[in-house]
């Protein structure tokens, strides 16, 4: 597996409207990134084929995760929001959709780690 994990300058930069990211450190199979959300922004429903965990560091928000729950011999899927605040941790697995609604007063500040697959090229 070739490449190397470096320290970025880390400036802040616009990611997206109302938020801002900051890459703290990058590899070939992990990125760190800090990310500002400006009061009431989300991140846009996405997902990913990385797993992702993090902490949130300043303010509060709601993460809203589609979780796929069995009922009986059915699967359905179900939004669920799992509120964060300042110290709080979490995990989202590979493949789950997922947003991040940040707290229309105070906003939030969070630190993610995403971790690339192994084999093949990671992409970066």
């Amino acid at each position: 597996m070739g490449g190397r994990t470096r320290v970025v300058s880390g400036r802040w930069h616009a990611y997206l409207p109302g938020i801002r990211q900051r890459i703290v450190l990058k590899g070939p199979v992990v990125t760190l990134a800090l990310y500002r959300l400006d009061p009431g922004t989300h991140s846009p429903l996405h997902r990913h084929q990385e797993a992702q965990m993090g902490i949130c560091i300043e303010g509060s928000g709601l993460h809203r995760v589609l979780l796929w729950v069995r009922h009986g011999r059915s699967t359905r899927g179900e939004m669920t929001e799992i509120r964060v605040q300042a110290g709080d941790a979490y995990y989202i697995p590979p493949l789950t959709p997922h947003e991040f609604i940040a707290d229309p007063k105070e906003g939030a500040t969070v630190a993610d780690l995403v971790t690339y697959r192994v084999y093949g090229n990671p992409p970066l």
